[in-house]
C-alpha cells in the first residue's frame, strides 16, 4: 500500500465564508472535497474519479487553517482511502472511488 500526503492551507478570504456561515465561517463539505479531487488529480495524473463512497464529516475548517489530506492507495485497487486532518482532529474520512465518472440515474 503506498501513502501520499499533502497539506491544504485554507484561505483567509473565500467567497464562500461570506454565506456559510456569517459570523462563524466554515469551509463547506462541497468546497473541501473539491480540494481533495484537485489534490488527488495533481497527485494521480491521469487518474478519473466516478465519485466518493463512505464519507464521514467530523470536524470543520475554519479560514487560515492547514490540512493534512493523506490518500492510501492499494495497487490494483479502484478505491483510494481519504483523510484529511487539521490541528484539532479528523476532519473527514472515507473513500475516493477511481474509474470512469458514475451516471447519474
Amino acid at each position: 500500500m503506498d501513502a501520499i500526503t499533502t497539506i491544504i492551507k485554507v484561505p483567509d478570504q473565500h467567497p464562500c465564508f461570506a454565506g456559510h456561515f456569517p459570523g462563524n465561517p466554515i469551509v463547506p463539505g462541497a468546497l473541501l472535497m473539491q480540494w481533495v479531487l484537485q489534490a488527488l488529480r495533481e497527485q494521480l495524473a491521469g487518474c478519473q474519479i466516478s465519485g466518493f463512497s463512505s464519507m464521514k464529516f467530523t470536524g470543520s475548517l475554519k479560514p487560515g487553517d492547514s490540512c493534512s489530506l493523506k490518500f492510501q492507495i492499494n495497487a490494483g485497487s479502484e478505491k483510494v482511502r481519504l483523510s484529511c486532518r487539521s490541528e484539532t482532529g479528523v476532519i473527514c474520512k472515507g473513500v475516493v472511488l477511481l474509474g470512469p465518472p458514475v451516471e447519474a440515474g
